[in-house]
């Protein structure tokens, strides 16, 4: 199973349910509360001059209806997860998380 996938499937068990979206075409109708994340970076390390291990990175972002939910910050207990800003847009309240996975 890919890395991905693994992570896709731990955001649906964070989320108790399937409105997990990884980089959704604009014609999908989101459900709420969801989970949208997108590959945003790709950190390559280096030994000997060849590279050696790349870690993905993702942006991650939490939409819900409700301004006290917390579900983002079960995300934000993902390891090597960070917090990058919260908005609000449209009624809906978005918390905006890096991660490496």
């Amino acid at each position: 199973m890919g890395k991905r996938i693994e992570l896709h499937g731990k955001l649906k068990t964070i989320l108790g349910s399937d409105h997990v979206y990884f980089q959704p075409p604009r014609n999908v109708r989101l459900k709420f509360p969801c989970i949208i994340y997108e590959l945003n970076r790709y950190d390559i390390q280096y030994a000997d001059d060849t590279s050696y291990i790349g870690t993905k990175g993702y942006t991650v972002t939490y939409i819900s209806q409700d301004p006290d939910d917390e579900t983002w910050e079960n995300i934000m207990k993902l390891p090597h997860c960070s917090f990058n800003r919260f908005f609000t847009a449209d009624d809906l309240n978005h918390w905006v998380l890096e991660l490496y996975y």
